[in-house]
């Protein structure tokens, strides 16, 4: 997981965490300790939007999870980015991720 903050903002690597679970294509993220009106996505490319796999990120809800889908059975097994976007898009943490497959 890499975790960025503004400058003169330092934060601490475990300030955010990320997690997805998988139950077939759809997945579950959860991003404990992301900021109000951040969302998730799944990237082949962490900084690119357009290489998402699930069709666009999904934003968090009160209880820091978001639901996704991967429409594509191909991806099985593909190696991919969780990101969290901030309100203005920003990735502000990754992690890597195998489509299908709990981290």
């Amino acid at each position: 997981m890499v975790v960025r903050a503004e400058a003169g903002e330092p934060a601490p690597a475990s300030a955010l965490s990320i997690s997805v679970r998988w139950r077939g294509l759809r997945a579950l993220a959860s991003a404990v300790g992301a900021p109000a009106g951040a969302s998730v996505d799944l990237r082949r490319k962490a900084g690119d939007p357009s290489t998402t796999v699930a069709g666009s990120g999904a934003a968090l809800g009160g209880d820091t999870t978001a639901k996704l889908l991967v429409e594509d059975e191909d991806l099985i097994g593909t190696t991919v980015f969780a990101v969290v976007l901030d309100a203005a898009d920003t990735v502000i943490a990754q992690s890597v991720i195998e489509v299908g497959a709990d981290a």
